[in-house]
C-alpha cells in the first residue's frame, strides 16, 4: 500500500460500478463486497465498507462459502481491519496458517493472544522457522512495554507502542490533510518516509508513541508523551471518523495515568494552535489550564496548556521554555512582561 495514494483526500478514481447505486456503502451484500476492487476504497469510504462486512457476518441468514470466506478476510487484511478478521478466525470463518492468524493479534498489540497462539503451535509439533522466528521476536515485544498491559487500556481504547508494522494503519487514518496541518505533524510523501519518521522517534529516549487501538475498528490515532525530569509534554491525533466520540479523551486519560504510574511524570504540558477551536476546547475538558505565555514568531499561534499542581506564570515560563529546549522544538517564549 502506498502512503502518497491515501493521503490524497480527494476521490480521483472512479466509483467501482459494484458500489454506483442509491444504496449506502456499509450496505453493500456479500456478493459486492467479494467483488470490490480494494484499490478503488478511499479512506473517506473505508468506515462504510468495515461496517458493511460486519453487517454481513453477523446475518444469521449470510451463507459464506470458503472462497467468499477468503475473499472478505483479503479485503479486511486490506482495510487493515484486524477486529474484523480475529472474529472470523473466532467464529472459524477464516482458517488461515498460524503465521497468519496470529498477525491481527500482533497488529493490535495483543502480544500475550499473538504468544500464546505460536506457543500452542510449537508445542503440537509445528516447528516451522517461521514460527520459531515469530517466538522469538514476541517476547521482546512484551518486555519492551513500559507498563503492565492492564494499564493501557480503558474501555474501548487500548495503547500499544507505534510499531513499523503499523504503517499501513497509519496511512488510512492520517489520510485526512488537516491532521498533519492542525497538529503540526510532518507530511508523509511516501511509507519511507513515515518509517524513518518512526526510527527518529523511536531514538528519543524521553518520547513514548503509541498506537490509539479501538477493540473494534483497531487503529485510530497516535498519541505521543515525552518526559524530562518529571515534565510531561504530550498530543493527540484520531482520524477523521472517530473525532468527537470521547477516544481521544479516553486515550489521553491512559497516557497520563501511564506517565504518573510508570515514568514519573509529575505535571504536564501541551500546545494548540490558536485556530484549531476543536482540539482547544477539547484539551479544557481534560483538565488542561490556559497559560497566557506567548512565543515568539513564527510559533506566535501556539496556545499552551498545563496539567498538574498550581505555579506561578514565571515558574511556568521557566520550565515550559526548558522542556520547548529539550525538545529541540524551535519555539521561543516571549519574555513575561514587567510585574
Amino acid at each position: 500500500m502506498s502512503l502518497t495514494h491515501h493521503t490524497n483526500a480527494v476521490v480521483t478514481n472512479p466509483t467501482p460500478s459494484c458500489t454506483r447505486s442509491t444504496a449506502p456503502l456499509s450496505s453493500l451484500s456479500l456478493r459486492q463486497l467479494c467483488q470490490l476492487p480494494h484499490a478503488a476504497v478511499q479512506p473517506q469510504q473505508r468506515m462504510a465498507v468495515m461496517r458493511a462486512m460486519r453487517a454481513v457476518l453477523t446475518d444469521p441468514s449470510t451463507l459464506l462459502s470458503t472462497a467468499d470466506a477468503r475473499k472478505v478476510a483479503a479485503l479486511a487484511h486490506y482495510l487493515c481491519d484486524w477486529p474484523l478478521l480475529q472474529m472470523m478466525l473466532d467464529r472459524g470463518l477464516w482458517q488461515p496458517v498460524v503465521a497468519e492468524q496470529v498477525m491481527p493479534a500482533i497488529q493490535l498489540g495483543q502480544f500475550d493472544r499473538a504468544l500464546g497462539t505460536v506457543t500452542q503451535a510449537l508445542a503440537t509439533g509445528n516447528t516451522s522457522d517461521q514460527l520459531q522466528a515469530l517466538s522469538q521476536a514476541l517476547v521482546p515485544l512484551l518486555r519492551q512495554l513500559p507498563c503492565p498491559v492492564a494499564a493501557l487500556q480503558q474501555d474501548a481504547i487500548r495503547l500499544t507502542p507505534l510499531q513499523f508494522h503499523h504503517v499501513a494503519d497509519f496511512i488510512w487514518q492520517y489520510a485526512d490533510p488537516a491532521i498533519s496541518r492542525l497538529c503540526n505533524l510532518p507530511m508523509f510523501p511516501s511509507a519511507e518516509h513515515w518509517l524513518t519518521w518512526l526510527y527518529l522517534c523511536q531514538q528519543e529516549p524521553a518520547r513514548h508513541l503509541f498506537a490509539v487501538m479501538h477493540a473494534e475498528y483497531g487503529f485510530i490515532g497516535s498519541v505521543s508523551l515525552q518526559v524530562f525530569d518529571g515534565i510531561g509534554f504530550f498530543y493527540y491525533w484520531l482520524g477523521a471518523d472517530f473525532q468527537g466520540q470521547g477516544y481521544g479523551p479516553a486515550a489521553v486519560d491512559v497516557l497520563m495515568q501511564l506517565g504518573r504510574q510508570y515514568l514519573g511524570m509529575q505535571c504536564c504540558y501541551a500546545k494548540v494552535f490558536d485556530y484549531n477551536l476543536i482540539s482547544n476546547k477539547a484539551i479544557r475538558k481534560l483538565g488542561f489550564q490556559h497559560l497566557t505565555l506567548r512565543a515568539l514568531p513564527p510559533a506566535e499561534a501556539e496556545v499552551f496548556y498545563y496539567l498538574g499542581s498550581k505555579q506561578s506564570l514565571a515558574d511556568h515560563h521557566r520550565c515550559l521554555g526548558l522542556l520547548l529546549q529539550q525538545m529541540n522544538s524551535g519555539i521561543d517564549l516571549a519574555e513575561l512582561p514587567p510585574q
